[in-house]
């Protein structure tokens, strides 16, 4: 087989292996008829063409942590291809329907080029940096890092539609502006390079760094002059009504700790969100919580991102100009907390938030969170280090709703804090578990006084193919030990000289 008709089967069966059912179709570039059961045949009689597949495979650039995501999240398991591809020792001489599968799932995603903006492939991204240990301990994932990992052009902010009155107009806005009553005509206003628009019988305007309202005011003066009938009553015999029909585009640079930095054209209503969308988002090295803009050499304003990320509240106060910096710098300290909370992560703190503050980044705990006795780990820090060899310490604290005892919502965090709330899963108290040939199996309430029967009479009773010789109790005794009894049945209840209390 030639190279050029091994590369079609490669592709061809991607794309047949990935959106269409085996044997739905003929594999392109391939004879006719060629199903994907023939070319896995080819496969296994040629240890060469195996070769150059898994070539192929390891030649896309992925990392054997890579490959084993990928195949974990199309539903393969994570090491279903680690002989093949990555043990030259224990290589595979051949491969199953499913690991071809599998290859060619890879072969397709390695493929893959982003061309949604200009039809070409996209240069390859800059690695990222690596995570800090903080990140990678206990497999959590640190909080937002995923959110700005999207397609650039999808959250760009919009050029057309409605702006707010604040909206400060500036070189390259179009406006309309739209006069009717007893005068009927419609302007298309661009806003100049200078700064000035030019309107009809009224003349040169002045409107660079005026908001929308300032411009309107300036309109109400400049038009009455022109038509008479314009005033702010409104029974106005002619009306007039501005609107931005096109906002600008500011070039501002994004730098520091984010995926791609450099220059881009952010629309003028946009804000920091949409130049960080552009940017590829945050790495894990940069902060969430100071996100700086500055204009010269002044800091216009810093946006905290879990206002965003928590609560959807989209930072307003700060437009972007053009030659404005948004810079991410290095993240503050860092803790993680674990356990029974809706939102396990690894989250940025500022100064003063306590474990109270952390609880809710991390959405609250569960109904199984035992509130009574939460833990942190702590690294002491160097001045608190009493001996060499004592650098860490647990301290034990109390949640908020924690019965029994105060909560402790104002206990400070510090960098590398780990805090684990732990479950009350598994355990039950007052209960008993009835199993086997009964009616109705399961776990009931111990009562005061219950015995054996009572319990059996509970789970429905016997069933009638029941061996009557003796039923056992599997009793777990105060150490935590566990003894079993056995108790003699008769042949149609539990006889009563042989019918012990039960325990919890």
């Amino acid at each position: 087989m030639s190279r050029n008709t091994w590369r079609a089967l490669v592709i061809g069966a991607s794309v047949l292996l990935t959106v269409a059912p085996l044997g739905a179709q003929t594999i392109p570039g391939l004879p006719q008829g060629m199903t994907p059961e023939q070319a896995l045949t080819l496969l296994q009689q040629s240890p060469q063409l195996q070769a150059e597949l898994r070539q192929q495979v390891l030649n896309s650039g992925m990392t054997e942590a890579q490959v084993r995501q990928r195949l974990s999240e199309a539903g393969y398991p994570p090491d279903l291809l680690d002989s093949y591809l990555f043990d030259p020792t224990a290589f595979a001489s051949t491969i199953d329907l499913r690991m071809l599968k599998a290859i060619s799932l890879l072969a397709a995603n390695g493929s893959q080029t982003d061309t949604s903006r200009t039809g070409a492939a996209a240069p390859a991204p800059p690695e990222a940096a690596p995570a800090s240990d903080t990140t990678q301990a206990a497999g959590l994932r640190l909080f937002g890092l995923d959110v700005f990992r999207q397609s650039r052009s999808e959250f760009s902010a919009a050029v057309s539609g409605p702006v707010d009155g604040s909206y400060i107009l500036g070189p390259g806005d179009v406006l309309v502006l739209i006069l009717t009553g007893s005068v009927q005509t419609a302007n298309v206003l661009q806003v100049t390079r200078e700064g000035f628009v030019v309107i009809d019988k009224v003349g040169q305007l002045f409107v660079n760094n005026l908001t929308l309202d300032q411009f309107r005011d300036l309109l109400y003066h400049r038009l009455s002059r022109v038509y008479s009938g314009i005033s702010r009553s409104p029974d106005a015999k002619t009306k007039f009504e501005i609107t931005v029909a096109r906002v600008r585009t500011e070039v501002v640079r994004v730098i520091g700790e984010v995926q791609h930095p450099g220059s881009y054209a952010v629309a003028a209503t946009g804000g920091v969100l949409n130049a960080l969308y552009q940017a590829g988002g945050v790495t894990p090295s940069g902060s969430f919580r100071r996100v700086q803009v500055r204009r010269g050499a002044d800091l216009v304003g810093t946006v905290d991102l879990y206002d965003y990320l928590l609560q959807g509240v989209v930072p307003t106060g700060i437009r972007l100009q053009g030659g404005d910096v948004v810079f991410v710098p290095v993240h503050g300290p860092e803790v993680k907390i674990a356990g029974e909370v809706v939102r396990p992560a690894i989250y940025e703190l500022k100064p003063g938030e306590t474990v109270e503050d952390l609880v809710r980044f991390a959405g609250g705990v569960t109904p199984y969170a035992s509130l009574e006795a939460a833990t942190i780990d702590r690294v002491l820090p160097p001045g608190e280090r009493p001996a060499p060899g004592h650098n860490r310490t647990v301290l034990t604290i109390n949640l908020p709703g924690a019965s029994g005892g105060a909560a402790d919502p104002a206990v400070p965090l510090v960098a590398a804090d780990s805090v684990t709330v732990f479950s009350i899963r598994g355990g039950r108290r007052g209960a008993v578990t009835v199993s086997g040939s009964v009616w109705q199996p399961g776990t009931y309430t111990l009562t005061p006084g219950m015995r054996l029967s009572d319990a059996i009479t509970v789970a429905g009773g016997l069933r009638p193919e029941t061996y009557s010789g003796r039923v056992q109790i599997l009793r777990t005794r105060p150490d935590s030990t566990k003894v079993l009894l056995g108790v003699p049945l008769d042949s149609d209840a539990v006889a009563p000289a042989a019918n012990p209390p039960l325990q919890e």
